[in-house]
């Protein structure tokens, strides 16, 4: 079948980093928050046979600050019908990351090894790139699939970009100023990180966790979003960040 992207819209919250609690004093002002984190992805695709595909994926998730629990749902539907409803939570104690599904069947799956959780994951390339260095390998659990799925991941970083994105009005005094940097992350399938990557995210990454803009090579098909909302949340109660 013959894939030819139409129509590829990106939500307006790629990536939205919300800080719930109060950063406690000393720690890395990213990862001493809790982060709720909204996505909404729709696209189009032509079959090149007189029809088109509509899919519409939305999810929500919140992880802590910690690395230590991570809950999240994910909703995807094709041609206005739900085809997959995942509903799960990740704890992770004693090295061992453990994975309570609730949807789409009730299972526990534990995995082992030194493992990331989505955020952390940002926070480590943005570290590293702070440091001046260009490439972080690193397993990741996002939860995709059915709940369970963990990928090899190589980040490659570029030098700090100079000038200035075409930002809207509203990020301009945010993040003026800020690093960004050219990041690239291939995503392999577990223990196939020599063959062809599951997918391809490159992305113009600033230091403070925004993006400014994304392209996710699927290889069918491209989807590619840039930041044209931006809102600076305001810090509650003791938080200083």
């Amino acid at each position: 079948m013959r894939q030819l992207m139409r129509e590829a819209t990106l939500g307006t919250a790629i990536l939205v980093m919300a800080a719930l609690v109060p950063a406690q004093a000393g720690a890395d002002p990213l990862m001493a928050h809790r982060y709720s984190v909204k996505l909404h992805q729709a696209n189009e695709v032509d079959t090149g046979e007189g029809s088109s595909v509509r899919s519409d994926m939305t999810s929500s998730s919140w992880e802590d600050g910690e690395g230590k629990t991570y809950r999240f749902n994910t909703v995807t539907r094709s041609n206005d019908r739900t085809s997959s409803d995942v509903d799960a939570v990740a704890t992770r104690k004693d090295g061992v990351l453990s994975v309570e599904i609730r949807k789409p069947v009730a299972d526990t799956v534990e995995l082992k090894g030194n493992i990331l959780l989505p955020t952390q994951h940002v926070v480590n390339v943005l570290d590293a790139a702070a440091k001046g260095e260009t490439l972080v390998e690193a397993r990741v659990f996002d939860g995709s699939d059915d709940g369970d799925k963990v990928y090899d991941t190589l980040a490659i970083i570029g030098r700090p970009a100079k000038g200035d994105e075409n930002l809207p009005e509203t990020a301009k005094a945010a993040l003026s100023g800020v690093p960004r940097y050219p990041v690239t992350i291939s995503y392999f399938d577990t223990g196939k990180s020599s063959e062809k990557p599951a997918y391809v995210m490159a992305m113009s990454l600033y230091a403070n966790g925004v993006i400014g803009s994304m392209k996710i090579d699927y290889t069918d098909f491209v989807l590619q979003g840039r930041l044209d909302s931006f809102e600076a949340l305001k810090a509650s109660g003791d938080c200083k960040k």
